[in-house]
């Protein structure tokens, strides 16, 4: 599956006012946490490519990311583990059928499957909604939390608009709204990457 979307990052003056505007009161909130895996030498990471295992609401879910034609365009596959209080332990076996995740990780990989390890762990609370924007639906998400390795935590404080339906200039048009308003800064990087 493709992704279209586009993340920024909001200035400390204008966070308040981003999550106002995106009114509490008409969007859903979900905690999500995340554990990230590569290598130790960070293959994964070099390749452009993200996995991770992420708790949605009670739901385990497995994605792989990987980069695009464009920073616009991603590739994503999501494996629903269903309902877990603890997270399950990561399954490459999922991508056996599945021809171009697999070709992903062999590209990044090569023969060092078994070498994948937790490397950082995230903590987002989620607040999202689906706005309707000219020809468009786009789902807008603030992201507030913090990244953590076993030595490090970074705060976390991010807008994501992507395009559920309609065209990518109605997603810039819109976006390009929004970076005017609160001085945004468009960021391409993942939560991997960061």
């Amino acid at each position: 599956m493709i992704e279209v979307e586009l993340k920024f990052q909001i200035p400390t003056a204008k966070r308040t006012m981003l999550l106002k505007a995106l009114d509490p009161k008409k969007s859903n909130l979900i905690h999500l946490k995340a554990k990230y895996f590569d290598t130790p030498d960070k293959l994964l990471s070099q390749h452009g490519v993200a996995l991770r295992l992420r708790l949605e609401g009670e739901h385990w879910v497995q994605t792989l990311k990987a980069a695009g034609k464009s920073h616009l365009h991603r590739f994503e596959h999501n494996h629903d583990f269903g309902i877990s209080e603890h997270a399950p332990a990561l399954d490459l076996t999922i991508y056996q059928d599945e021809s171009e995740a697999l070709a992903i990780l062999q590209n990044a990989l090569g023969d060092q499957f078994a070498s994948l390890k937790l490397q950082f762990e995230s903590d987002i609370q989620r607040t999202y909604r689906v706005i309707h924007f000219e020809d468009a639906e786009i789902e807008v998400s603030l992201d507030i939390g913090r990244l953590a390795t076993e030595t490090e935590e970074r705060e976390v404080h991010e807008v994501e608009f992507e395009l559920k339906q309609g065209s990518i200039q109605s997603l810039l048009a819109f976006s390009f709204e929004w970076v005017k308003k609160y001085q945004l800064w468009l960021d391409v990087r993942s939560k991997a990457e960061m």
